[in-house]
């Protein structure tokens, strides 16, 4: 018979290709896939900028709808929140978020980049 260890979520996921295993806001361990996309559990505020989240979600939209395929074959909800909370500065960072693969990168990483830019720039919210 073999005994089964409870899982704990916190443990060390380092190679796992998964976020942090804790919160970045308040260390608390993250269960979910979503809180391991975002990076924060979900008792924790968003840090993303509604207007670029919006410019993100219309951009996967369009490049959905010209393909032909449904929104999240090009990239999640999730992947785009964690996107627009994370706004990455280089492609290194943009791999660092789950959900994008290197194809992703190489196919949408510019793009992505010129659209967070602004928002990294410009502290606070964005008229």
């Amino acid at each position: 018979d073999r005994v089964q260890r409870p899982v704990d979520p916190a443990a060390d996921l380092a190679g796992s290709g998964l976020p942090p295993a804790r919160c970045r806001m308040c260390g608390r361990a993250l269960v979910t896939g979503q809180e391991r996309v975002l990076g924060r559990c979900d008792t924790c505020p968003s840090t993303a900028d509604d207007h670029l989240l919006d410019e993100l979600t219309q951009w996967r939209d369009d490049i959905a709808e010209h393909a032909g395929v449904p929104g999240h074959v090009v990239l999640t909800d999730a992947t785009l929140h964690a996107i627009a909370e994370l706004t990455p500065a280089t492609t290194t960072e943009l791999l660092a978020i789950p959900g994008m693969r290197p194809d992703r990168v190489d196919e949408h990483g510019s793009a992505l980049l010129r659209m967070v830019t602004p928002y990294r720039l410009v502290p606070g919210p964005r008229p």
